[in-house]
């Protein structure tokens, strides 16, 4: 389950998915099932794609593996400077995951200490 996963409280989840904390506990047992605008925010909080969060996919983030991604900012930017090396789709790997901005700042952080550590 996501809540002890991710080690927030269900009063947490409910503040972000705008609810009652007891819509929440119904939530997780069964009784309901949250709105579509509902499961909008909750993906949101926790990150996930609708699909996982609903129980439709193992797939975390939604990118299932084999499938490409492509950076539509990367390929305009190719477009308009044809001269550049861009790179603009890969191919999904087996485990992939979705993070914010500062998630992958830490992480590079992380692999660059790791680099130096081992030099």
């Amino acid at each position: 389950m996501l809540i002890a996963e991710r080690k927030v409280t269900r009063s947490e989840v409910a503040d972000a998915a705008r609810s009652k904390l007891r819509t929440v506990t119904d939530w997780v047992a069964g009784k309901t099932e949250p709105s579509a605008s509902r499961v909008a925010l909750l993906c949101d909080f926790f990150r996930v794609s609708a699909d996982f969060l609903l129980g439709r996919s193992d797939a975390e983030s939604g990118l299932t593996p084999g499938s490409v991604v492509i950076d539509d900012d990367a390929v305009a930017s190719a477009k308009a400077d044809p001269d550049g090396r861009y790179v603009f789709a890969w191919r999904v790997p087996r485990r992939a995951r979705v993070v914010d901005q500062d998630e992958a700042t830490r992480i590079a952080q992380q692999v660059d200490e790791e680099r130096r550590r081992s030099q």
